[in-house]
């Protein structure tokens, strides 16, 4: 049995298309001991990094209310966002992410956590009203993607991030080199 979020298939040459803007269920009155409702898709899964390699289309439709709570202070604290890994031959496309809380160990990113190869493709995405908690101050956090390779490729045409830095528990900023990526870039 997979863990949630983890699967043998990567999915490589698959197309996805989002039919619907997708609103999570959330506690109009949580603070931070808030539940969670989303699993990345993709990302560590116990001792396993598993990566998406499919094509996203999110049909500029909008995910709101995903709500990632990771406490433990292991890799599956970390790694985390809509899509928590991708790798090689990944297209993530017209996706719009808000109303997102995130709280991890590192690694953090609105569309995507980490992404593992050069040809890995993140375009037309947009990030709002979130916010995004790192418990350890190193860089890995950005508002649309956490982590990746040195000249990676990803699409920047039509990207949108929307909300302040954020800031991990000792009070610090986050975004150390952008506000659409965290660092390698």
């Amino acid at each position: 049995m997979w863990p949630a979020g983890a699967t043998s298939n990567n999915y490589r040459g698959k197309y996805f298309k989002l039919g619907a803007d997708i609103a999570f269920p959330y506690d109009p009155y949580e603070r931070d001991d808030y539940y969670e409702n989303y699993e990345a898709i993709g990302g560590f899964h116990g001792d396993n990094f598993y990566n998406f390699r499919g094509d996203f289309d999110g049909d500029n439709k909008t995910v709101s209310g995903i709500r990632i709570r990771k406490t433990e202070q292991n890799l599956d604290a970390s790694n985390l966002g809509l899509f928590g890994g991708i790798g090689a031959g990944a297209n993530i496309h017209d996706i719009h992410l808000t109303n997102a809380l995130i709280t991890g160990l590192n690694v953090i990113g609105g569309i995507v956590g980490c992404f593992t190869d050069q040809t890995a493709i993140v375009s037309g995405c947009s990030v709002t009203e979130s916010e995004f908690t790192m418990r350890v101050p190193i860089d890995g956090g950005g508002v649309i993607c956490g982590f990746g390779p040195q000249n990676a490729f990803l699409g920047l045409i039509g990207m949108q991030a929307d909300m302040e830095a954020g800031y991990n528990n000792q009070g610090q900023e986050n975004w150390h080199e952008s506000e659409y990526f965290g660092n390698d870039w």
